[in-house]
């Protein structure tokens, strides 16, 4: 189809057209103002999830190097007592004696309880009754058995002690006639 370019456009249409433009232009507006919002809404939740989770982690990184630096106060508090006292460790605490008088001043739990020190043993033996009567194997999440065998294969390993140690093994009869009982210190 041919165009005559003599032939003059007519300006009624002008008006329609504009309008026309005009509403697509406004509404592309509208749509692009829409989807940044969204998108700005949608990164925001993004952050704040993100956020959340950060602060999740931190709060459990807290928690576990509140237990480690709850122990190192304990040891520090039962090791460091100066001239006149000496102390030794044993499985769960650490005793502490009076050089003069031979008698032990206080005894620092390294295992979690209301009181973290005593000057009896008994109070230790209570903590230890008090776990024996109690189900403490039902309850994962309050006490934990860190002598739990690891079986490899047909192995079996225990990280602190094989509970057959506690058993006195069936040693032979006293080796030529000696009076002592032990074996070699006769």
């Amino acid at each position: 189809m041919k165009i005559n370019p003599l032939r003059k456009f007519s300006r009624t249409g002008d008006k329609k057209d504009k309008r026309g433009v005009a509403l697509i232009t406004v509404l592309a507006m509208v749509s692009l103002a829409a989807i940044s919002v969204l998108s700005f809404f949608s990164l925001a939740i993004t952050e704040q999830r993100s956020s959340e989770a950060f602060i999740s982690g931190v709060r459990a990184q807290q928690v576990a190097e509140q237990a480690v630096n709850m122990v190192m106060s304990q040891i520090e508090r039962g090791t460091y007592h100066g001239v006149g006292t000496t102390w030794a460790s044993q499985p769960g605490a650490i005793r502490v004696w009076d050089t003069n008088s031979n008698q032990a001043n206080k005894i620092y739990k390294l295992y979690s309880d209301e009181e973290m020190y005593t000057t009896t043993a008994l109070s230790i033996a209570d903590d230890f009754t008090e776990i024996s009567q109690s189900d403490w194997t039902s309850k994962p999440h309050q006490y934990v058995d860190l002598n739990e065998p690891v079986i490899r294969g047909e192995k079996v390993f225990y990280p602190i002690a094989d509970p057959a140690a506690a058993v006195l093994p069936d040693w032979p009869g006293k080796i030529g006639g000696s009076i002592s009982e032990n074996e070699g210190f006769g």
